[in-house]
């Protein structure tokens, strides 16, 4: 079976084809009395510092225990933490920028 994109016949695999049956296979599904509402009040800013203070306490103690210890993995892993760290704060800014938007 086969799908037509511009004109051209593109073969489908019979694993990625819908089954064609009659019915459909789409369900509600219920929050049980509680939402579902992701927050973007004071609470998620907190929960991002607590993450970029955490990220940055691992990326010191693995950039000082490394040099200490003359091991390479450490401080590789180290710069790994530091770009999560840098990461995490480009995240912080752009929940801060939401947040004065809305």
């Amino acid at each position: 079976m086969g799908t037509s994109v511009n004109d051209e016949v593109v073969e489908v695999s019979p694993l990625l084809q819908t089954p064609k049956h009659g019915h459909s296979h789409s369900h509600g599904h219920s929050h049980h009395g509680h939402s579902h509402s992701h927050g973007s009040g004071r609470f998620d800013v907190i929960k991002m510092i607590m993450m970029l203070l955490l990220v940055f306490g691992i990326f010191g103690a693995e950039t000082g225990i490394g040099i200490y210890t003359n091991s390479l993995t450490l401080v590789s892993d180290a710069l790994h933490m530091f770009s999560d760290f840098l990461s995490l704060t480009i995240g912080l800014v752009a929940l801060i920028v939401r947040q004065n938007q809305q």
